[in-house]
């Protein structure tokens, strides 16, 4: 069954990359916390680049826009064969890899925007009123069934697998 939410963050932190999965680290545990406050259960998250980028010193830095570019199709891919009722873009980035600009919680068609957590935790904020903005997606919540591990093959042009694991996260 296809996630009734895709939330499209931006690329893996130190501890994604470790544990090889998205929004595991200190943004994925508020993004947690918004998905129980809103009880949304059954969801995907996925990132706009797969792999960590790096500086010449070793520390993280945006994806640059050909790193987006090259990942993008990929990332289309994805999304078409996932078939989410709603997109959430959760920074730039991820706007920026769906080709939208976007103002907080603005949104077009069934994507939305949103600042990525790593935002609010920089400004010491929990991020769950949204900065004062209410984003009302009115659904309805038929699709529960926690999805099972299976391999999702891509085409030959992005040289990648997903494997879904759980019943919430994909692993690139």
């Amino acid at each position: 069954k296809s996630p009734e939410f895709l939330f499209l963050g931006e690329a893996p932190g130190f501890t994604e990359n470790k544990e090889g999965k998205p929004f595991v680290g200190k943004s994925g545990k508020l993004l947690e916390s918004w998905l129980e406050k809103y009880n949304i259960n059954n969801y995907s998250v996925i990132n706009s680049v797969p792999m960590i980028p790096l500086d010449e010193n070793n520390k993280i830095r945006a994806p640059t826009d050909e790193e987006i570019d090259y990942f993008r199709p990929c990332v289309k891919e994805l999304i078409n064969f996932l078939n989410p009722k709603y997109i959430i873009c959760l920074g730039k980035i991820a706007s920026k890899c769906l080709e939208k600009e976007f103002k907080l919680c603005n949104n077009q068609n069934n994507v939305y925007f949103l600042y990525h957590p790593s935002y609010y935790l920089r400004n010491n904020n929990d991020g769950v009123d949204f900065d004062g903005a209410t984003v009302e997606v009115k659904i309805t919540r038929d699709i529960k069934v926690p999805y099972n591990s299976q391999t999702v093959p891509l085409s030959d042009d992005c040289h990648l697998s997903l494997k879904m694991t759980a019943q919430k996260n994909l692993v690139i």
